[in-house]
């Protein structure tokens, strides 16, 4: 089936940005370009949208393919949860099914964002051998049974093998991994310590095309992603709310929450410019903002071997 010429999607939902709107004008947020250090504002339904992000045209499994429909429904599901930590209501307070929507909306967003979806593209051409797609299905095999069903996969071995040709279509591999291992994610998110901190008066939290992502504790420069679940390398999930609260998922003890100092709020901006693949987005024109592009400009993430993650040794 032939796929539309156009077809935009967000990689950031828009329920993360409408939360920076700008307080002039509710459908519009500021962007800042880390590239041109440009800053102007956007419109909201514009902001971070990607022709076919997630499209796989022709795929013998696209029907089933959990993309941008359950995308939308998870958002849905996590939309309340998220609205009434912004609100203000303590974490302690939220149900284990509303703390398990969040996190798996956590889990999908550190998937699937712009930088994330570019990095599978540059590697996924090594995957149109067909040796690479049948290294593929054996070693996920179960996974994709259970998600497409048996005769499904047993066709897509079948016309490999036939065919002499892997699945060469850019996307596909990668994309149906990136996605397979979400739900040990999802988990790992729902067993760390959770705390909000908040910004004080005057003072505003930023988000990026990059909203959730991960870093070691006191190592703001670390040009590597750490696991999630490595609490002996102080791994922290970081994740701005909105301007006023920022939350913080890690293993150390709990803590409760706690308003930030105007040093901490310049701090974790920074790590929020630092992760951010082009743009940062803010709730209005701050000089803070403009100063930590300058300073960090230089700085880029050295993101996986996805070749190497997918086959394994």
């Amino acid at each position: 089936m032939q796929q539309p010429k156009k077809k935009h999607q967000h990689t950031v939902p828009k329920m993360f940005l409408s939360a920076f709107a700008c307080e002039e004008n509710e459908n519009q947020i500021f962007q800042y370009s880390r590239e041109s250090l440009d800053v102007f504002p956007v419109a909201i339904r514009k902001a971070t949208v990607q022709n076919h992000a997630y499209s796989i045209p022709d795929h013998p499994l696209v029907h089933e393919l959990f993309l941008e429909d359950s995308f939308m429904k998870l958002e849905s599901e996590a939309s309340l949860p998220l609205l009434k930590l912004r609100r203000g209501e303590r974490i302690e307070s939220l149900k284990k099914v509303e703390r398990y929507r969040i996190s798996e909306l956590f889990a999908v967003q550190f998937k699937r964002t712009t930088a994330m979806l570019q990095h599978r593209d540059s590697h996924a051409s090594d995957f149109a051998r067909p040796e690479n797609t049948l290294a593929y299905i054996e070693k996920h095999h179960a996974d994709l049974e259970k998600r497409f069903g048996q005769l499904e996969v047993d066709k897509l071995i079948n016309r490999t093998i036939e065919t002499g040709m892997g699945l060469n279509v850019p996307r596909q591999q990668t994309l149906l991994h990136a996605f397979i291992g979400l739900p040990r994610l999802t988990d790992t998110i729902f067993r760390m310590n959770w705390r909000i901190e908040r910004a004080p008066c005057n003072q505003f939290f930023v988000t990026s095309d990059n909203p959730v992502f991960v870093r070691r504790r006191g190592r703001p420069r670390d040009t590597h992603l750490v696991g999630f679940e490595r609490d002996d390398l102080g791994a922290e999930v970081y994740v701005a709310l909105s301007p006023s609260k920022f939350l913080i998922a890690s293993w150390d003890t709990p803590r409760t929450r706690k308003s930030a100092s105007s040093s901490r709020v310049f701090e974790l901006n920074r790590l929020t410019v630092l992760m951010a693949n082009r743009f940062v987005y803010a709730s209005r024109k701050l000089p803070s903002v403009m100063e930590l592009l300058v300073m960090e400009q230089d700085f880029r993430l050295e993101l996986p071997d996805l070749i190497g993650e997918v086959l394994g040794p």
